[in-house]
């Protein structure tokens, strides 16, 4: 009887260690489940991220690419980058000819060379006596 007594004592405590031992089991595919979804959560935050990093970055070189462009282009020497955004061709100053630049006479100049002209030409044409 004592040994009866005793094995359904023990049968009924690890029948009690088993049930605490599955809901311990349960718990535990419950917890991994809830790190599974945070795993995933993070994965996909961090590839949006990096997809919003790879955009700014694409920005910043546009952006880059259209200040060169403007100030190559307000210095005559061309559009470096033709993806990127330019100049309307009106605001960008033409090149300038290397030839002399000439200037409007003064009233006392033109007055000097006809002077100068006239004794020129009396001098040339003077008679000889």
């Amino acid at each position: 009887m004592i040994k009866d007594w005793l094995a359904r004592t023990l049968c009924h405590d690890l029948l009690a260690e088993v049930e605490t031992l599955r809901a311990a089991n349960r718990q535990l595919l419950t917890d991994n489940a809830r790190l599974e979804d945070r795993v995933e959560a993070a994965s996909e935050d961090r590839n949006r991220l990096w997809a919003a990093m790879q955009g700014a970055l694409d920005g910043e070189r546009t952006a880059l690419h259209t200040q060169i462009n403007h100030l190559v282009q307000r210095s005559g020497g061309g559009i470096p980058y033709p993806e990127a955004h330019t100049l309307p061709a009106a605001t960008v100053p033409r090149e300038q000819s290397t030839a002399p630049i000439s200037r409007a006479m003064m009233p006392g100049e033109a007055v000097a060379r006809q002077t100068a002209k006239f004794v020129e030409e009396y001098v040339a044409n003077r008679p000889r006596g």
